[in-house]
């Protein structure tokens, strides 16, 4: 299932603050910023649900 190119939608999501506190941390710590640590996030689930090709889970580190 390949994902068309296009233009981004916004999506906005609220957080209690102990699980925003731990998710602006691990992006800090892994030096990206908050909105890319949530699109790795929801890219690493919907491989886990095999939503995305092979190629793909393995770069995210889903499937070997």
């Amino acid at each position: 299932m390949g994902m068309k190119k296009g233009r981004n939608i916004f999506v906005g999501a609220m957080f209690d603050e102990t699980t925003y506190a731990l998710m602006k941390d691990v992006a800090i710590r892994t030096g990206v910023d908050i909105s890319d640590f949530v699109r790795m996030a929801v890219r690493k689930e919907l491989a886990r649900l095999s939503l995305l090709g092979e190629e793909d889970a393995r770069i995210l580190g889903v499937k070997e």
